[in-house]
């Protein structure tokens, strides 16, 4: 999987090889496999956290890079691993539970709270994680000229 998403917008802030840039908006954006990677800020604005490794200013017009194998990675950590823990917890509590008259709901539950469980790991663990190395990078810019 060697193909670039490759996205334009306009940096916010920056500093320490981090900037925040906000996207210019696309119409293709809900069909696009990479929107996990943007979060709505302010009256509904894209906005990324990428790193800046050619030292961009506030309001530089930048092009940023993600490669699509960082977008099946944080997929599957996501979306399949979860999806995983719910069938293998289903099919866990029928199997544990077979003598039960509840085994149904039991079994539901259990995948819910292996699923739970899951996502509760991935929220401390990256919560702690005092500094992310951003997905995305800048590729080009454009510096802006105030006048």
């Amino acid at each position: 999987m060697n193909e670039v998403l490759v996205e334009s917008g306009i940096v916010i802030k920056s500093g320490n090889g981090i900037a925040e840039i906000r996207l210019n908006k696309n119409e293709s954006c809900e069909e696009c496999s990479a929107k996990i990677f943007c979060s709505p800020g302010e009256n509904n604005l894209r906005t990324i956290t990428v790193s800046d490794s050619i030292g961009t200013l506030p309001g530089d017009k930048v092009n940023i890079a993600i490669r699509g194998i960082e977008v099946l990675k944080v997929s599957v950590l996501l979306y399949g691993i979860p999806l995983i823990l719910i069938i293998a917890g289903i099919l866990a509590g029928m199997f544990l539970l077979k003598d039960s008259n509840h085994k149904e709901i039991y079994s539901f539950l259990s995948g819910l709270l292996l699923t739970g469980l899951y996502y509760t790991f991935l929220y401390f663990k990256f919560s702690m994680t005092k500094k992310l190395k951003p997905l995305s990078k800048i590729i080009s810019s454009c510096r802006s000229e105030i006048i």
